[in-house]
């Protein structure tokens, strides 16, 4: 999903950036739309485009360090992933 936006409604947009999150389950495991493996969330945001799409946990990892090659900046609240 995407959404465009105009320079003058978000003027900190200059920066790449993403993020990782879990999908919010707000009803039980039987009934949630998006079960594991694909339950969580990797967005990014190239300045004039905010964009996300469901991943695996694998899928947000790799998708994190592909980013990161190519210059975007993790946002603060997004979830770490450490190395074991």
């Amino acid at each position: 999903m995407t959404e465009k936006r105009s320079p003058k409604k978000f003027t900190t947009s200059n920066m790449k950036t993403f993020n990782v999150s879990r999908v919010g389950h707000n009803l039980d495991k039987d009934h949630s739309l998006y079960k594991p493996p694909f339950d969580f969330i990797f967005e990014w945001d190239n300045g004039e485009e905010k964009t996300f799409i469901i991943v695996s946990l694998h899928g947000a990892t790799k998708l994190a360090e592909a980013f990161e090659s190519f210059g975007y900046k993790q946002e603060e609240d997004s979830l770490e992933f450490k190395s074991i």
